[in-house]
C-alpha cells in the first residue's frame, strides 16, 4: 500500500479560508498594527526589539516550511499522473500544474518578506542606537551647556533688576557706609554684584572717566574680597561681610592686599582700552 507523502499535517494543498487572515497577521508594514512600536525605555528597546524580531521570524519561518512542503506534494503528485492513464489525466496535470505554480509564487513571496524583515529589523537597530544616543546627547553632554545659558540668564536679569542699588553702592567710599548699606540690602552681596561693577568700569574707561572708574574699581574689588572670604570659609557671603569690614577698617590687615588688587584691576582694564567694552545692562 503506498504511504501519503508528506506526513498529514497542518499544511495543506488548498488555501484555507481563514488563511488570508493569517498572512495579514504576518504583516509588518510600518501602517500594520503589528509592526513593532519602540518603547520609551533605554535598555528595554533593545529587548524588546530582539524579542519581536525572534517572534516575526520563527513565523517566516513556519510559513515558508509549508509552502516548500505543499510544493514538494504537488510536484510528486504530478509525477505520479506521468505513471498512471487516467481519463481526467489533462484535468489533473492542467490542475497539479497549476498548484505547482501558485506554491512557488507564494513561496517566492515569502522569501521577499523574510529579506524585508530582516532589512527591517537593522534599520530598527539603528534607529535606536541612533535615538540612544540622542538622548544620551540631551541629557548629559547638553547638560552644562543648558545650565550655563541658565545661569548666565538669571545674572543678566538680577543685574538689570537692582541696577540702581548696585550703582550706589559703587558710588559709596566710606567702610561704614558700604557696610550700613549692605546690611540694609545683603542680596547684593553676590557674585553678579561684583560683576556689574568691573563691567561698569570698562564702560567708564571708554568714556575716559578714569576718577570714577577708580571708584567703582574700589568697591568691585571689595565684593570680591567678600566673596574669596566666604569661599575659603565656606559660609554664606552674607553671612561673613560685617567680619570683612571690621578687618578692613585697620588700614594694616587688608589696605596693602586691596590697593594690589585694585591695581592689578586697573590695569586690565587700561590693558583692554584698545577695544571698549560696552555694557548691556548700562
Amino acid at each position: 500500500m503506498e504511504q501519503p507523502w508528506p506526513p498529514p499535517g497542518p499544511w495543506s494543498l488548498p488555501r484555507a479560508e481563514g488563511e488570508a487572515e493569517e498572512e495579514s497577521d504576518l504583516d509588518v508594514s510600518p501602517g500594520s498594527p503589528r509592526y513593532p512600536q519602540l518603547p520609551g525605555g533605554g535598555t528595554q528597546i533593545y529587548s524588546h526589539g530582539i524579542e519581536m524580531a525572534c517572534q516575526k521570524q520563527k513565523e517566516f519561518v513556519k510559513s515558508s516550511v509549508a509552502c516548500k512542503w505543499n510544493l514538494a506534494e504537488a510536484q510528486q503528485k504530478l509525477g505520479s499522473l506521468a505513471l498512471h492513464n487516467s481519463e481526467s489525466l489533462d484535468q489533473e496535470h492542467a490542475k497539479a500544474q497549476t498548484a505547482v505554480s501558485e506554491l512557488r509564487q507564494r513561496e517566492e513571496e515569502w522569501r521577499q518578506k523574510e529579506e524585508a524583515l530582516v532589512q527591517r529589523e537593522r534599520m530598527c537597530l539603528w534607529n535606536m542606537d541612533a535615538i540612544s544616543k540622542d538622548v544620551f546627547n540631551k541629557s548629559f553632554i547638553n547638560q552644562d551647556k543648558r545650565k550655563e545659558t541658565e545661569d548666565e540668564d538669571k545674572s543678566k536679569s538680577f543685574m538689570q533688576k537692582h541696577e540702581q542699588k548696585i550703582r550706589h553702592f559703587g558710588m559709596l567710599s566710606r567702610w561704614d557706609d558700604s557696610q550700613r548699606f549692605l546690611s540694609d540690602h545683603p542680596y547684593l552681596v553676590c557674585e553678579e554684584t561684583a560683576k556689574y561693577l568691573i563691567l561698569w568700569c570698562f564702560h567708564l574707561e571708554a568714556e575716559q572717566k578714569g576718577a570714577l572708574m577708580e571708584q567703582i574699581a574700589h568697591q568691585a574689588v571689595v565684593m570680591q574680597f567678600i566673596m574669596e572670604m566666604a569661599k575659603n570659609c565656606n559660609v554664606d557671603p552674607r553671612g561673613c561681610f560685617r567680619l570683612f569690614f571690621q578687618k578692613a577698617k585697620n588700614p594694616d590687615y587688608l589696605q596693602y592686599s586691596i590697593n594690589t588688587a585694585l591695581c592689578s584691576l586697573n590695569s586690565v582694564v587700561h590693558k583692554d582700552d584698545d577695544e571698549p567694552k560696552m555694557m548691556d545692562t548700562v
